[in-house]
């Protein structure tokens, strides 16, 4: 599921703000090379914070806090920049409209937008700002990208340790075995290695005793040759196991 993030109506916030100025700019940029210049930049600007936004919504890790904050406060800075040039926007609007009107104030708009915006110094100015909060951010997504990876990096190791550590008992297992041990055995307190049954000769009975009762035998008659057989013998394999590790 993805997470959620504190500072996401902050970009909201952000993203409204950068769409006002483009649509007051829109109106503008018939007139003056220097305003499509512009609004192409906030543009890239919307696409950028839209880029940071869809990034964060991913996530299925928290955001440590320090990149949070950091991002955070990259997001309150642009909001600052934008939040100023509309606001001398919309005051200047005020003013003028109420002296020649509205139909009057958006012919003047277009004509004078790159003067009413500062000029050239303060143009660059807000696309410096804008610019150097964007790479802000962008930076600590690519921070919390390589802690992730770190992350990930670990649980590698620490599962790969665990398998070798696994396939280290399993090597000790066929190891204590003998060769002459059948696949299938039982494992006595005493330590010894029992088969769950031997097949001898009538010439040459073997008699094994019980590991887990009272010394005594039993036999029966298995096509022709002596079997001994313990009914009552078990062999944990998980036992087996713990004790091994």
């Amino acid at each position: 599921m993805p997470i959620n993030f504190g500072s996401f109506g902050d970009i909201v916030a952000v993203l409204q703000l950068a769409w006002q100025l483009r649509a007051a700019l829109s109106t503008a940029s018939g007139a003056s090379a220097e305003i499509r210049v512009l609004v192409t930049d906030v543009d890239s600007f919307t696409r950028a914070l839209q880029q940071t936004k869809a990034a964060i919504e991913q996530r299925h890790t928290p955001l440590a806090p320090a990149v949070e904050n950091g991002i955070k406060h990259a997001i309150i800075a642009c909001h600052d920049v934008l939040r100023v040039i509309l606001d001398k926007v919309d005051a200047f609007r005020l003013r003028m409209t109420s002296r020649i009107g509205a139909i009057a104030w958006r012919q003047y708009w277009a004509v004078a937008a790159w003067s009413i915006l500062g000029g050239k110094k303060d143009v660059e100015a807000l696309r410096m700002r804008l610019s150097e909060q964007i790479g802000v951010v962008q930076t600590y997504l690519s921070l919390a990208q390589s802690n992730d990876q770190s992350k990930v990096h670990e649980t590698v190791d620490r599962h790969g340790a665990a398998l070798d550590r696994i396939y280290s008992v399993m090597q000790d297992i066929q190891l204590r075995f003998d060769v002459g041990v059948p696949a299938f055995h039982f494992f006595g307190p005493d330590g010894r290695y029992y088969p769950p049954f031997a097949r001898t000769s009538f010439q040459r009975p073997e008699y094994y005793p019980m590991p887990y009762e009272p010394p005594f035998w039993q036999t029966r008659v298995i096509q022709g040759d002596v079997s001994t057989w313990w009914p009552s013998a078990r062999f944990d394999a998980s036992q087996k196991m713990l004790q091994l590790l």
